[in-house]
């Protein structure tokens, strides 16, 4: 018994001292925004924010999305549709308090191709990108039960917490039947895989 706690304190003591390498750190290594894709960039636009530009927790005022994006607003949400670049769109929805500060945002990014494999490239690549760049702004995500990653960021000046999930979003149906209501045709609509990135500001 009591070789066995030496050994396993010795293999701890080890495992301990591999970890003081540059191979374990405790934090990923930083994806600069510059670096990143056109797409990324312009769901981003710049390292300080949560999402456009945009830092969740402010006031709804503070929205800089363009007109011709706009889609519809309502009690408590506004929901812009802006193109990303050529193989992407996304459908960005700012849900505000009665305070009128915003306190979410759910945006689902929506891949251009002609194909659903290429969608379906589009989608993991997109979707692994944001990955990493989370990763090395919050540190390491936590998986969770329904296979989102998480991460949370404490802001020590107002106590305040910012949650950021990322995950797939796989349609129910790959293929819609639209019936037009004019000529009385069907157009058929493909579904594509999408990633779903949502981030929640609490006080």
């Amino acid at each position: 018994m009591f070789n066995k706690l030496i050994y396993g304190a010795g293999a701890l003591s080890l495992m301990l001292m591999g970890c003081k390498q540059p191979k374990c750190p405790e934090k990923p290594e930083p994806l600069n925004l510059k670096d990143c894709s056109p797409h990324l960039q312009n769901l981003i636009q710049n390292h300080k924010s949560d999402i456009r530009g945009f830092k969740v927790g402010a006031p709804l005022s503070g929205i800089n999305e363009a007109d011709s994006n706009f889609v519809s607003k309502t009690s408590f949400y506004t929901s812009y549709d802006p193109d990303l670049d050529i193989n992407y769109w996304a459908q960005v929805d700012y849900y505000f308090n009665e305070n009128n500060n915003v306190d979410k945002v759910e945006t689902e990014i929506i891949p251009g191709g002609l194909t659903p494999q290429e969608n379906a490239i589009l989608v993991d690549s997109l979707y692994f990108e944001m990955k990493e760049y989370l990763s090395g702004k919050y540190g390491s995500a936590v998986t969770n039960t329904d296979y989102r990653l998480i991460w949370n960021n404490v802001n020590d000046n107002n106590y305040s917490l910012t949650i950021f999930s990322l995950d797939y979003e796989i349609p129910e149906e790959e293929i819609s039947i639209y019936i037009n209501d004019e000529t009385g045709e069907a157009d058929t609509v493909n579904n594509p895989p999408t990633v779903r990135y949502i981030v929640k500001h609490i006080e």
